[in-house]
Order: C-alpha cells, then sequence, then structure tokens
C-alpha cells in the first residue's frame, strides 16, 4: 500500500490515481510528499499540494503525474517572510493566482502562477481556510475572517462584521460560498450552516438555515459545484470518505448525500476507494474533477463531479 512502506512501495512516495482508478504512474521519492494538507487546480489541470512535512507546495503536472521541477525551488515552493508556506492549511487558485492559508505563519497569501513571484499577503492568526467565488475570497482563522475582493490587481479588502454566529467560525475547515455567491456554507458536528452573501460580499452574520447531514461530523475540506449551486463536496475526516451532498431548493435541507470511501491505505479502485483522513479539498471547475487530499494515506485522489473513481 502506499505510503507504508511495505512490499516495495517507499514509506515517503505519492501515489496519485486518476478518476478511471487505474494506477497511472509510481512517484519516486524526490517526486513525492508526506502528510497532505491542501490541494488545488490551474486552469489547465495541474495540481498543486500543500505538505505538512515538507512545510510546502508542490506541482505536480496532471497528464504525467509527475512533480514539475521549475515550480518553486528545484520543484518545491517553500517560501520566507510573509510568504513562507509554514503548515499550508488550505490553497485556491484563482485567475492564474495561488492563495495559501499558512497557518503557523499567521498569513494569507497569493502567489503569481505566471511568474513565480509571491506579490500579496495578509495578516491572520491561525489561518485555516480559503474559499473563492465571483471575484471574493474569504478566509478564516483563529483570527476571525476576512472578505477580500479579487477581481482586480491587488485585493481590496471588505469591511464586513463577522459577529453572531460568524464568530466562531474561524476555528472551523469546511466552508465555501456556493458558485453564484449567494450562499456561504460551513459544516460543523453534523450540521451545514447557510449564510446568506450581501451584494457588497459580506456574509449574513445569523445563518438562515441549519441543515442536518447525519453522521458527517467535521469536514477539513469543501467547494463547490462549478454550475449548480444546490451542489457541495466535502471531505469527511471521521468517516475517512468524501461527499456530495444536493440541496434542496429551499436549502434547508439536503435532498440526497453520496458518500464514497472507506478507511485504508491501499490502493483505490471503483467500488473500493480507500481514504485515511482526507483533510484538503478542491473542485477543479475547468475540468470537471473533484479532487480530495488524503492525509495519513499521503495521497491525491480524483472524482468526476458525481465522486465516480
Amino acid at each position: 500500500p502506499p505510503g507504508s512502506g511495505i512490499s516495495d512501495v517507499p514509506a515517503n512516495v505519492l501515489i496519485l490515481l486518476d478518476k478511471s482508478g487505474s494506477m497511472s504512474v509510481r512517484m519516486t521519492s524526490g517526486d513525492g510528499f508526506s502528510y497532505p494538507y491542501s490541494v488545488a487546480t490551474d486552469s489547465s489541470g495541474d495540481v498543486y499540494v500543500g505538505s505538512y512535512w515538507l512545510r510546502g507546495i508542490k506541482k505536480f503536472t496532471y497528464s504525467t503525474k509527475k512533480n514539475d521541477t521549475s515550480f518553486g525551488s528545484s520543484g518545491t515552493y517553500r517560501g520566507s517572510g510573509n510568504c513562507r508556506s509554514y503548515y499550508p492549511m488550505n490553497m485556491k487558485v484563482h485567475n492564474n493566482k495561488l492563495y495559501v492559508a499558512s497557518f503557523y505563519q499567521n498569513r494569507i497569501f497569493r502567489y503569481d502562477l505566471a511568474n513565480g513571484n509571491c506579490d500579496w499577503s495578509t495578516s491572520l492568526y491561525r489561518a485555516r481556510n480559503v474559499s473563492v467565488a465571483q471575484n471574493f475570497l474569504y478566509a478564516s482563522g483563529n483570527g476571525g475572517m476576512l472578505t477580500y475582493n479579487i477581481s482586480g490587481a491587488t485585493p481590496s479588502k471588505v469591511n464586513c462584521s463577522f459577529s453572531g454566529s460568524l464568530s466562531g467560525y474561524g476555528r472551523y475547515y469546511g466552508q465555501t460560498p456556493d458558485y453564484k455567491r449567494e450562499n456561504f456554507y460551513v459544516q460543523y458536528y453534523r450540521y451545514l450552516y447557510r449564510h446568506t452573501i450581501g451584494s457588497n460580499g459580506c456574509i449574513n452574520t445569523s445563518y438562515s438555515s441549519r441543515i442536518p447531514v447525519g453522521n458527517w461530523y467535521y469536514s477539513y475540506g469543501m467547494d463547490h459545484h462549478p454550475s449548480n449551486e444546490f451542489i457541495l463536496y466535502g471531505n469527511d475526516w471521521t468517516n475517512h470518505r468524501v461527499s456530495k451532498v444536493t440541496l434542496n431548493s429551499s436549502r434547508n435541507r439536503y435532498t440526497t448525500m453520496k458518500n464514497v470511501g472507506r478507511y485504508g491505505r491501499g490502493a483505490s479502485k471503483t467500488g473500493n476507494v480507500r481514504m485515511y483522513y482526507g483533510w484538503g479539498l478542491t473542485v477543479d471547475k475547468v475540468n470537471n474533477r473533484v479532487l480530495s487530499a488524503n492525509y495519513h494515506k499521503q495521497s491525491v485522489q480524483a472524482f468526476d463531479l458525481d465522486l465516480n473513481f
């Protein structure tokens, strides 16, 4: 099994699986990563993985599953100062810019994928989450929540109130707006909390609905469907699986929930997806894929939008 050191697979390799379930390539120790927190994709479908062990970010070319050694320094971006990747908890790509929540650096920073420069950062104590929709960035951490308009060359802060129900959300991981940026969702302990979003981008401080989601306990990564405002995706850390949730028209209950995965380090295949503490999750909105970073399996796995492996 990958990442365990059993059989002929070294303990620090990555096996990256495509959505067909085939094992397309075995990474060498130089190509792989250890304990991935976060995953993001660019417009070409290439994959960025934030690693706890490396305290850095690697880029993988999706077609070859190989580490792009031209990225960062010899294939890994670690950065320095306000742009240091120090426990990259969450990442999202928007307009060819990689936004990173750097937990122990207490920053949200932006890395330009075109020129390899970090061109913006802001302070946020114990930054945990970033999410993007319709040119707005939402960031949260122990220090609270931040909203930025990122349609221009430099992010512009939107002054919003984060009192009421929002005040405690900085410590929660599973957060995403819908693709229209009309509602903002937070998942915590068997519930999905929905807040409306105003035309100025600010999240309403009181939730509009609290949606029971069964035994989906904790999501450490969420994202939205690229074109359907009623569909959300999230990792289920506790149950070692990934979930697709479709809400009803009133957005106060779900109509269907599809769960895929079960505990295990072994290789996944169609009908038998193995996960071990899914952390970061992203939806590749260009190529219509859902990617899940598995922390203890030390891998990233890809699904189509209906979670077929």
